[in-house]
């Protein structure tokens, strides 16, 4: 306990003088400042772990050097005294960065509760940054092994997904890293502080709008087993991982899918090409697409807005509400 240091901050000397001894006596080093000023002063050459300050004081006040702590030294634990008491102060005290509210005339017992605590706090919080560094540092994309172009482009592909907030399916067989993969994506990305769940729904907000015509030219040719949501997701994957405004034929990953993948290529009876059955010739961008997706599911749910939005992976609310923007009469 020796080594930790505590700075006692009030303009009444006497003041200064009780939790100096008495936080001496509990085995601290203790230093003191007359004002806030010079406590922030001390703070720039030295390291102290907590900070015991006065609210009332003339100059700089108690909340505005707790705020100028918590923005320089967030680890530093303040504790805040004050004659004028109420919920309104300490809530007001907490928001402004301060771990504890402590009424004067203090009682030395709680003050010394309120040290020990702070410094239990402190020391978790640091705790908890070495953990999340040391996980970071271990998930990084560094960390998987591979120098094979697939695995390179695997590299890519995971980068340009983590600056993304789209869905993300990992799929292969066991023992092929699929939990490796996923955390190294969850810890490269925005969502890196938040707890790893290896499945997460978000909106894509951005992205291309147009497809290349080799693009529509396999969206039309492909079986699509899996019907309207299928296509849905595989539109969503392209929006999300093309490079530029355009979405072309390698964006899709229609390769990746489950074989009988193109429809037939063969001219058709009497020597005709077949014709394309589920996307519409001429340019098409990513908001007829929408269209035509919702347009597929009400006519195959008969109308029914809710079996609809089931087969779109959406609620019924979502749906509706696509429907005024683009139209689509409700009854």
């Amino acid at each position: 306990m020796a080594d930790e240091k505590v700075l006692v901050v009030d303009d009444e000397v006497g003041m200064l003088t009780l939790l100096r001894n008495y936080l001496t006596r509990e085995g601290y080093e203790v230093h003191t400042a007359p004002s806030g000023e010079t406590a922030l002063q001390f703070l720039e050459e030295h390291d102290f772990d907590v900070v015991l300050t006065d609210l009332r004081m003339g100059g700089m006040d108690g909340l505005a050097l707790v705020r100028a702590i918590h923005a320089t030294r967030p680890e530093t634990q303040v504790v805040l005294m004050t004659a004028f008491g109420g919920i309104d102060i300490a809530v007001e005290a907490i928001k402004a960065g301060a771990y504890h509210f402590v009424a004067k005339p203090v009682k030395l017992p709680e003050v010394g509760a309120l040290v020990r605590k702070a410094l239990t706090e402190r020391d978790l919080r640091r705790e908890n940054r070495d953990l999340r560094q040391a996980v970071e540092a271990r998930y990084s994309f560094g960390q998987l092994l591979g120098k094979s172009a697939v695995m390179q482009r695997l590299f890519g592909l995971l980068e340009r997904l983590a600056t993304t907030s789209s869905t993300v399916l990992i799929q292969g067989e066991s023992g092929t890293g699929k939990e490796l993969v996923a955390r190294a994506l969850h810890y490269q990305s925005a969502r890196r502080r938040h707890p790893f769940v290896q499945r997460h729904a978000a909106d894509n907000k951005q992205g291309p709008r147009r497809f290349t015509r080799e693009a529509l030219r396999c969206l039309e040719q492909y079986d699509w087993p899996g019907n309207v949501r299928q296509l849905s997701h595989v539109i969503e994957r392209a929006v999300t991982l093309s490079n530029g405004e355009w979405i072309d034929v390698e964006d899709l990953g229609l390769e990746e899918l489950p074989q009988p993948a193109l429809r037939a290529t063969l001219p058709g009876p009497g020597g005709e090409p077949p014709a394309p059955t589920l996307l519409p010739a001429g340019d098409f961008n990513l908001d007829a697409m929408t269209l035509l997706l919702m347009r597929l599911a009400l006519e195959k749910t008969r109308g029914h807005k809710g079996q609809a939005a089931a087969l779109l992976g959406g609620h019924p609310r979502t749906l509706t509400r696509m429907m005024r923007r683009f139209g689509i009469p409700e009854d």
